[in-house]
């Protein structure tokens, strides 16, 4: 598991951008993501024993979904809720 304390400027700037649903400089944004070398991993604020975790997928064609599939996480009765949010299609700097 990422320790957040390893690369705390990479993971801000990519909570930021995802949270504000715009990446200004795609290279940049990947290479951030590609330093964490997993999930990124944060700590919700007051449930001491929980994390939440955002997984990036990239594809280099246009695929009609991404599922994630974590053992006994994942709901097998309810496949949409496994499915991966898309990012906006549509990138600034792409």
């Amino acid at each position: 598991m990422l320790n957040m304390q390893q690369h705390p400027s990479a993971i801000a700037r990519l909570r930021s951008q995802l949270a504000a649903g715009h990446i200004a400089n795609v290279s940049d944004f990947w290479r951030d993501a590609e330093s964490l070398n997993g999930p990124l991993v944060m700590p919700v604020e007051g449930a001491e024993d929980e994390r939440e975790v955002t997984f990036l997928w990239r594809a280099w064609h246009s695929l009609q979904g991404v599922y994630l599939r974590l053992n006994r996480v994942t709901d097998k009765e309810h496949v949409a809720k496994g499915m991966m949010t898309p990012f906006p299609r549509r990138i600034s700097g792409h």
